[in-house]
């Protein structure tokens, strides 16, 4: 998610802004859900099925999300 805005950002356990996570996955120190790749992949393809097929989505997030920092280390 792009996080041009602050207000995008998730949040540190002393609820500052934590500008490597979005609202959306990390909040108060913590990831919202406990995800692996594979899972995160299923969740996220139909927030992009307004952009391109299902295919499409599922070979671009299986991609890009290994490549983020909540990922890297899993593998």
């Amino acid at each position: 998610m792009p996080m041009s805005d602050i207000k995008k950002h998730g949040t540190n356990a002393d609820g500052t802004p934590n500008a490597d996570y979005c609202r959306h996955c990390y909040s108060g120190g913590k990831f919202i859900h406990d995800l692996t790749v594979e899972e995160a992949v299923e969740r996220y393809v139909p927030f992009l099925l307004h952009e391109m097929s299902e295919d499409a989505a599922r070979r671009k997030l299986s991609k890009q999300l290994p490549t983020l920092k909540r990922w890297k280390t899993e593998q």
